[in-house]
């Protein structure tokens, strides 16, 4: 129910969650109001749900993810519904459609257009490494 690090997180919720980081409640309530609401978006549970089914243990233990450092590691290479996926780090071997894509994606607002950017770096590969052409229809 509760994730227990960040792997468990989906992308989707940790852009949610980090749109409450610069919040700072003052009142005793409105710290368990946020501490509830950010365990709402990573749970996808409902308020009422958080409220009646979570013990003040389970919030503590919130607490305590939430100061968990983000993973560092840098994972260039992954698989996704039994296909493979490459992502490119070297923008300098981007196409220039790509490359501008990229761009411009970062450039608007980086947190809600992750998942295009992500969209944008990665390729779907086969088993040995060759980039595979995807239909696009």
């Amino acid at each position: 129910m509760l994730p227990k690090n960040w792997n468990d997180i989906t992308l989707e919720q940790y852009v949610a969650v980090y749109k409450t980081l610069d919040e700072q409640p003052t009142t005793p309530e409105a710290q368990l109001d946020l501490l509830i609401k950010r365990t709402c978006l990573l749970t996808n549970k409902e308020p009422d749900w958080v409220e009646d089914n979570c013990t003040m243990q389970d919030l503590e233990k919130m607490v305590e993810f939430l100061k968990q450092p983000l993973p560092t590691k840098l994972i260039t290479r992954f698989s996704f519904n039994g296909n493979y996926y490459r992502v490119g780090l070297d923008p300098t071997k981007y196409d220039a459609g790509r490359y501008m894509s990229v761009m411009n994606q970062l450039k608007d607002n980086r947190i809600e257009n992750l998942h295009k950017v992500i969209f944008q770096i990665c390729r779907q590969v086969d088993w040995k490494g060759k980039t595979v052409e995807v239909d696009l229809s």
